[in-house]
């Protein structure tokens, strides 16, 4: 290796140090796609999603100790810089977190947001699962979660409805004319339920049978709504499009 007079710098260094760097950071993007292909369990794929950015800054950290290393030749001109770049990774990181923490606080201030509420910023939709320190967890309907920092919420257009409290839930009978398979009515009895905006889509409903002759089928239905005052306008809602559904079938 070559140094360069005054600062002891290796032009051969410089030439590893960009030719890796390429490669690790070609490696980093072809690993998160990878990643994203592969149809890991619901849990699994959120612990990936969480880790996979703090295990991609640990690589570009000991890169960059191996580069400056690598670079400069002389260890008091290393170590000096090594510990610059250390402190600029910490006055970079503690800004993201500080940046995130604060506009949590002010968020929490002006409004409330509660675990369990229908939640829309940009093209992310689902239920706030968990309000976190930096971020709120919003789990979608297909199961997965996502972490959406505060930071990003206080500077988009975004949407929450009313809170929900828990599982509401209500419970009904209802008689059908059976014209068609048990299976089937169930079936559209459960569409009917989750095409309702009082319905919790987040959660499945429950269909009993009760009885059945050859002309009908009783059915025990057990709803959940996101609020207790949508109990009767969620039946009401659910007995007209069986009803319409009736009419529209020769029921």
């Amino acid at each position: 290796m070559t140094g360069l007079i005054g600062f002891d710098i290796s032009g051969y260094g410089i030439f590893q140090a960009f030719v890796l760097g390429v490669l690790l950071f070609l490696l980093l993007k072809v690993l998160r796609k990878v990643l994203s292909l592969i149809l890991f369990p619901t849990t699994y794929r959120a612990m990936i999603v969480r880790l996979f950015p703090a295990a991609g800054i640990c690589a570009w950290l000991a890169f960059a100790y191996w580069a400056v290393r690598a670079i400069i030749l002389n260890k008091s001109y290393a170590a000096l810089a090594w510990t610059g770049i250390l402190l600029i990774a910490f006055i970079w990181f503690s800004w993201f977190a500080l940046r995130d923490y604060f506009a949590g606080v002010i968020l929490k201030i002006h409004d409330n947001y509660e675990e369990g509420q229908r939640f829309k910023v940009g093209t992310v939709e689902g239920t706030i699962k968990k309000r976190r320190l930096l971020d709120i967890e919003i789990e979608q309907e297909n199961g997965d979660s996502v972490y959406i920092p505060y930071s990003r919420i206080s500077g988009e257009v975004h949407w929450k409805n009313a809170a929900y409290e828990g599982p509401h839930y209500h419970k009904f009978v209802l008689r059908i004319r059976k014209k068609m398979s048990v299976d089937s009515i169930i079936e559209r009895l459960r569409l009917c339920i989750f095409s309702s905006p009082w319905a919790a889509t987040n959660k499945e409903p429950q269909i009993k049978l009760l009885n059945q002759t050859e002309d009908s089928v009783d059915c025990e239905v057990c709803v959940y709504a996101l609020n207790n005052d949508y109990f009767h306008v969620l039946e009401r809602d659910v007995r007209n499009q069986m009803f319409e559904w009736k009419d529209e079938s020769g029921l």
